[in-house]
């Protein structure tokens, strides 16, 4: 009997996206700047290779799911779930870093997170071991994709406003200018 799950959790079908995420507001073209330069901030992450994943949670085919889908291919259902595993179940810190730039524009799109207090938690802990670059890119993003998201989104929470006034602090005096 293997420990491996019964069913694969990837490809997962479209997945929910609000169609009021940062990306339709009036600074839709600040968020999706802020956005792709995470993309370029990050390019060089890598994922782990052999990816360290839970055996109870994903199968092996899940796993060459994300070792072998591009980063900008995740689709929404994709991406609830790598936010809400990676790090705990899926992957390290250093994983994260490879997955940032797609999961940040998956909350501009109006992604749903499971739990994004809990994943901004976990970015947070990363982001210790990041270059100011790095973490006044993710700040940059998440600044404006949270100052841009509807009302009724969770970027409102207050967790969440902490976790990124958190990395906001940690971020360099550039963050703002960029």
């Amino acid at each position: 009997m293997s420990d491996r799950p019964a069913e694969d959790r990837f490809p997962h079908d479209e997945g929910f996206a609000s169609s009021a995420g940062a990306l339709t507001s009036a600074n839709a073209d600040d968020v999706r700047a802020a956005v792709e330069r995470v993309y370029e901030v990050f390019a060089k992450a890598k994922l782990s290779k052999p990816l360290v994943a839970c055996p109870h949670c994903f199968t092996e085919n899940d796993v060459r799911y994300l070792e072998k889908t591009p980063l900008r291919k995740f689709n929404n259902g994709d991406c609830s779930t790598i936010a809400h595993k990676t790090v705990s179940t899926l992957g390290t810190e250093k994983d994260l870093r490879y997955f940032l730039p797609r999961l940040l524009e998956h909350a501009a799109e109006g992604g749903d997170f499971v739990l994004l207090a809990g994943f901004l938690e976990k970015l947070v802990k990363a982001a210790k071991a990041w270059n100011p670059h790095e973490i006044a890119a993710a700040y940059a993003a998440l600044k404006r994709i949270s100052a841009n998201a509807p009302e009724f989104s969770d970027f409102h929470d207050d967790d969440v406003k902490l976790y990124i006034l958190e990395l906001g602090d940690m971020a360099s005096p550039q963050a703002d200018s960029k």
